[in-house]
């Protein structure tokens, strides 16, 4: 049993380390301008359930309730796997500042121009200062130590989304307030431009 539990724990320190070394490099690429994005035609609702997919032992282990909405959406230019990775971490950061058994809120949907298309998720956690909102986006910048001690993070994710955002000509922001829960987003083109060469919108011929 001790060794069992010796192994176990050795393992999560992998796990651990393996994401810090990962993520030192996405920031390190994202720094450099080397950051390198695998534009393709996807669909934006399939990548956000498979963000979903990933988070769900960590959401049963909560007991949070999630809703999910999901608006017709236009097939946009974008690096599936990198788009995935930035709602993967921001629902991870959602369910983690949540208090068990709450509810998280989940959306899709293109804003008023149809120029753009909107992800966010809602929680009804701790929520963030004023102060804390100008700190959010900095490489290993963590708004409470102690807290993301205890609940794990290096404090890159949202320096690496907002990079990955960019990337996609897109821009990524919170609104929150102390005690009232946190709104995270971000949008991004339907319309890209990859390597100079504009790439029109794209829909769904069904």
């Amino acid at each position: 049993q001790r060794q069992k539990e010796s192994i176990e724990l050795i393992l999560r320190n992998l796990a651990r380390l393996d994401r810090l070394i990962n993520d030192i490099l996405d920031i390190s690429r994202i720094e450099m301008g080397r950051i390198k994005m695998a534009f393709q035609v996807m669909d934006l609702n399939d990548a956000v359930k498979e963000a979903i997919k990933m988070q769900e032992p960590f959401i049963r282990q909560k007991g949070i309730k999630l809703r999910v909405q999901l608006a017709e959406l236009p097939l946009i230019i974008g690096d599936n796997e990198r788009l995935r990775q930035v709602m993967s971490n921001l629902i991870n950061n959602a369910i983690k500042f949540s208090p068990d058994g709450s509810e998280v809120i989940i959306e899709t949907s293109t804003t008023l121009e149809g120029e753009n298309v909107l992800f966010s998720v809602t929680d009804f956690g701790i929520g963030i200062s004023e102060e804390g909102k100008k700190k959010l986006f900095q490489p290993f910048s963590q708004i409470d130590a102690s807290m993301s001690r205890e609940k794990g993070g290096t404090g890159l994710g949202l320096a690496i989304a907002k990079g990955i955002i960019r990337a996609h000509n897109g821009k990524i922001w919170v609104e929150s307030a102390q005690g009232k829960g946190s709104s995270f987003y971000f949008s991004i083109p339907i319309r890209q431009k990859v390597r100079e060469k504009e790439v029109p919108y794209i829909c769904d011929s069904n």
